[in-house]
């Protein structure tokens, strides 16, 4: 059932064009969303990481509203249709915006490019993760010269991690990466 004064006076357009203007608030709002994940927290308020932003990062979205709070559960149920795997991290009840939601395409897996430089030589990989917890090992030659490295994406923090790798396991703890990459789609 659709709870219709949800979200009244608040049109779906005029919210996308705060977004779209705003983008850097939704940036900060993920960012607070998985440092709580990575703080133990399995549910969290929309409301309570817009407060966190305004605190601690400063942020600042139109002259008028700063961050305007009627967008903090539509933050939340962006966040649910980008991160399905999180999206009981809030609780919500069904609204206007879900229509909006329901609209939009299914995501798709994205490729990610990684560039980084490892024993004085420059890697270009392309990666494409099929889950939320992801391995593979990718044989590179350059310069002459064999490497393996071993590809962590985990979805979870939100970042490709790449190992140097000898055939049995990563070379260097898998504390220690050779390169980090954070993955902002």
């Amino acid at each position: 059932m659709t709870q219709l004064s949800l979200f009244e006076g608040i049109e779906n357009k005029k919210f996308l064009e705060y977004h779209k203007t705003n983008p850097h608030l939704y940036e900060a709002f993920k960012q607070v969303a998985f440092d709580a994940m990575k703080l133990g927290f399995t549910n969290y308020g929309a409301n309570g990481i817009f407060e966190i932003i305004r605190w601690k990062r400063a942020e600042r979205g139109d002259g008028e509203f700063k961050i305007n709070n009627n967008y903090a559960p539509l933050f939340a149920r962006l966040f649910a249709n980008e991160f399905p795997q999180h999206a009981d991290f809030f609780r919500f009840r069904r609204s206007k915006f879900n229509e909006y939601l329901e609209s939009l395409p299914t995501q798709e897996k994205q490729t990610h490019e990684l560039v980084f430089f490892y024993d004085n030589a420059s890697f270009v990989l392309n990666i494409t993760p099929t889950e939320e917890d992801w391995w593979t090992t990718i044989e590179v030659t350059e310069s002459g010269r064999s490497y393996s490295f071993d590809i962590h994406y985990c979805e979870d923090y939100n970042e490709i991690c790449v190992y140097l790798y000898n055939g049995k396991h990563a070379v260097a703890s898998y504390d220690k990466s050779i390169y980090t990459q954070k993955i902002w789609s």
